[in-house]
């Protein structure tokens, strides 16, 4: 059995299928204290790491294992990881305590600055994801509780962290809200949008930036995205076996539940929903079968008086600036 899953592994991206192997293989090579084996518990703390959602169900064991092996000390095994603070903050937030979040936060983002400082081009954008997730939640705890000025300031770094990665670069520069505000005149306002796309792809932080004021809110359009699958489950299949195809990919199964309050978007929804409205207005002839009566004057009504009102929440501004960062 364990000759038939080493190949296998290279393969693997899933990171629980991932964990899940190097467990079953890992033991032997302790007992016969291989550097393989050795290679196999970094990787699994690496994984661990990069993925938070994997800590509670295998931090201990991994621990556990490294003692046996000699890479750490009881004493070095209480030390706490991003990981650790980040799952606290997803618990706080299980209670609404986005105060509560804050400071764990605060603190995985601290030990993830602290690394990625020091770290070459590849090792950042490998912590980019969970990086992001860091910066994402944060911000999302600083509008839940008023503090939209430093809401923007941790979107800038998100912006940041995106931009280093495509340029290959280590910048830790990024612009402070008084920074942004004195290039503003007292009747300009920007307009700032970042999707945390890596995240989630269903919303979005919106930031109205005036010369004396930050306003800031989430804009979530989960629900309007859901009903399209669940309503119309014939054209979000066409549309992603489409989009496969023109990506040399397999589809996605892109069944979903019915809408509810602990309903979450799969990546690339978002996407699926907007390339759905575009096969409205520019219909082949063999996508007309898959087509709806209805659903286009719908799909319209979501986008220009649901989605677009609460993304352009300006009011009475003179002179106005788009500032999109990457997503």
């Amino acid at each position: 059995m364990l000759n038939e899953i080493t190949p296998l592994i290279k393969d693997l991206q899933n990171p629980d299928l991932l964990i899940d192997s190097y467990l079953v293989l890992t033991p032997p090579e302790i007992a016969k204290k291989t550097e393989t084996g050795t290679n196999y518990l970094q990787k699994m703390q690496r994984l661990i790491d990069l993925n938070p959602h994997l800590s509670g169900g295998y931090q201990k064991v991994v621990t556990e294992l490294m003692i046996l092996a000699g890479l750490k000390s009881v004493e070095e095994s209480v030390a706490i990881r991003p990981a650790d603070y980040f799952n606290r903050a997803m618990l706080a937030l299980q209670e609404m305590d986005y105060e509560g979040m804050i400071g764990s936060l605060v603190q995985a983002k601290n030990l993830l600055d602290a690394e990625r400082k020091q770290a070459d081009a590849a090792v950042r954008k490998e912590t980019e994801l969970v990086y992001t997730k860091v910066l994402t939640n944060l911000a999302g705890a600083y509008i839940k509780t008023g503090r939209p000025a430093e809401a923007l300031e941790t979107a800038e770094l998100i912006k940041n962290a995106e931009l280093n990665t495509l340029l290959n670069s280590n910048s830790t520069s990024s612009r402070t809200v008084r920074e942004i505000q004195a290039s503003l005149a007292t009747d300009e306002a920007i307009i700032y949008y970042l999707s945390p796309g890596s995240l989630d792809d269903t919303g979005y932080f919106n930031f109205l930036v005036t010369k004396n004021n930050v306003e800031a809110t989430f804009f979530d359009f989960t629900k309007i995205v859901a009903d399209l699958f669940t309503e119309n489950p014939s054209i979000t299949s066409y549309v992603e076996s489409k989009l496969a195809k023109k990506e040399l990919r397999r589809p996605n199964n892109t069944e979903r539940p019915a809408f509810s309050a602990n309903y979450m978007a799969q990546p690339g929804d978002a996407r699926i929903f907007f390339e759905t409205y575009r096969t409205y207005l520019e219909a082949a002839k063999e996508d007309r079968p898959f087509l709806k009566a209805g659903e286009f004057a719908r799909l319209s009504a979501n986008i220009w008086y649901v989605l677009f009102p609460n993304l352009n929440f300006l009011r009475d501004i003179k002179k106005s600036q788009s500032y999109l960062p990457v997503s």
